[in-house]
């Protein structure tokens, strides 16, 4: 009768308990994930901040691993793209990553887990048809492995011989599917057509698929023509302007390469010690190989920033959750006298954390989603934007559902148990809600608090740093006056040229 009298008055209306099961006994699943959501929607101001919270973290956090994934870790967009290894070297003098036609011809020698090895060069060539004027364009000279290498053929037409890569047989080109669309209007019949590289007719034998205009391989590269060396580059050794690609053979791995280039470097340091001081080979996976050193730091910063934004959103999730549990103390007393269970309230708030952390997620995909769309649009490659696509697919999604889940367990566990150890005598003296809190509950909202600010301090310090670097990057002190200097390209096409001087 006394619990009756103190129930009576007011808690029926704060609290809808199902029916039937004040008492706190087992009830099925689906009733109590009933009883919570009706528990979070007569509290929409928690719900509303706890799911912005947890969208804004695990949104920002989806975003980064999508931008860090496509431009680190994701294989090139070939068939079998983590089979595609660039050869790059360090010496003394800085890192190398074009060699001249000798160390092509060494490496080549020395480097035997490659079933094909392609020498690749970017040049910026005049392109024009007739009755139109010229127009500066970027092209890629490649050796007769290319399309072995890549193991793509042409969308239309067919590739170049290896005749076609010999001294004077190079009067062929194969287009881009881009600039096949919009130079051409997607015409088939350009296969066969006559344009002039450089003053030079040369004959368009094939388009590219789409899917070859890989950006961050090619930039806004327009054609590929076979590469043939000049008398010049073939008795220079240090005209270094070829790069070098290969397909590793099935079973052959990058520390394989790493061994056999290693009599290569020693031999070339041996013979000439001025030009290869302190040499060292580094075969690297296709995609890693297009990010330098300062882009993969900038990438692991980002990526460390953005997991402080998810730990502050947890520790305000956490936070709130005991905010919450602390109020409803009175309640959490009055259902332990009625005979529930330490498990069964434990269980009660665990399953509001996860319908919460759940609904949070599935916002902060959405999110994502934008922030991925917005940072495609800034992001310049080659001189585009919006070339950089940035989808979130299924391991990321699987990611994000788990943190989401976690988050809810585990950030609302502590809470959870710290709610369910009320004082039932002292909760039913009270008179109003919330006045219960006991040393755990401020004890642990303390440590929140002190947590979510040193996370945001160093948050805000990490952030100042890149801005002032970026800052510096941008307007770089050069120790001149340059606002009224201008520079310029005159390229020297090698076919009229080709003697150095």
């Amino acid at each position: 009768p006394a619990i009756i009298g103190v129930i009576s008055p007011n808690f029926l209306q704060l609290t809808p308990f199902p029916r039937g099961n004040d008492a706190g006994q087992p009830r099925p699943m689906i009733n109590e994930i009933r009883f919570a959501f009706r528990s979070l929607i007569k509290s929409p101001a928690f719900t509303v901040v706890a799911l912005f919270t947890l969208a804004l973290g695990i949104g920002v956090n989806t975003s980064m691993f999508s931008l860090v994934d496509v431009l680190l870790f994701r294989a090139a967009p070939f068939p079998q793209g983590d089979r595609i290894v660039q050869i790059l070297a360090d010496t003394h003098q800085g890192p190398l990553y074009s060699y001249s036609e000798a160390e092509l011809r060494e490496i080549r020698e020395g480097a035997k887990s490659f079933s094909s090895l392609t020498s690749i060069r970017y040049l910026n060539s005049a392109l024009s048809e007739p009755g139109k004027p010229a127009e500066q364009v970027l092209c890629v000279m490649a050796s007769k492995d290319l399309f072995e290498t890549f193991r793509t053929q042409p969308f239309l037409g067919r590739a170049f011989t290896a005749e076609e890569c010999e001294q004077g047989k190079n009067q062929v080109i194969v287009l881009s599917y881009a600039f096949w669309q919009n130079r051409f209007a997607g015409n088939r019949d350009v296969i066969g057509q006559t344009v002039r590289i450089d003053s030079e007719p040369v004959t368009i034998i094939g388009v590219m698929p789409a899917s070859f205009d890989w950006r961050m391989m090619w930039g806004s590269t327009v054609f590929w023509r076979p590469l043939n060396f000049t008398p010049d580059q073939l008795k220079t050794r240090t005209y270094r302007a070829f790069q070098l690609v290969g397909r590793l053979k099935d079973g052959a791995n990058l520390q394989q390469v790493a061994a056999e280039l290693g009599p290569v470097a020693a031999n070339q340091q041996k013979d000439f010690p001025k030009d290869y001081t302190g040499l060292t080979y580094h075969p690297r996976p296709l995609n890693e190989a297009q990010m330098d050193n300062e882009g993969r730091q900038i990438l692991s910063m980002l990526l460390g920033l953005s997991g402080f934004v998810l730990l502050i959103a947890c520790a305000n999730l956490a936070n709130l959750q005991l905010a919450r549990a602390t109020t409803a103390s009175r309640e959490f007393a009055i259902r332990t006298a009625l005979g529930a269970r330490r498990v069964d309230l434990i269980r009660r708030q665990l399953i509001e954390c996860v319908i919460v952390s759940i609904a949070g997620g599935s916002l902060g995909v959405l999110f994502a989603l934008w922030i991925n769309r917005t940072l495609s649009g800034m992001i310049n490659i080659a001189g585009e934007k919006n070339a950089l696509n940035l989808p979130i697919d299924g391991r990321i999604l699987l990611v994000t559902f788990v943190v989401a889940l976690l988050t809810g367990i585990i950030f609302g566990i502590v809470p959870a148990w710290l709610s369910s150890r009320t004082d039932v005598v002292n909760g039913l003296k009270s008179q109003s809600r919330g006045s219960t809190a006991g040393r755990g509950h401020h004890r642990m909202r303390a440590m929140l608090i002190v947590g979510e600010v040193f996370l945001a301090l160093v948050l805000l310090g990490g952030a100042a740093v890149m801005q002032r670097g970026f800052g510096r990057m941008i307007h770089k002190d050069v120790g001149w006056d340059k606002n009224m200097l201008l520079t310029g390209g005159l390229p020297m096409p090698e076919s009229r040229f080709p003697e150095a001087a």
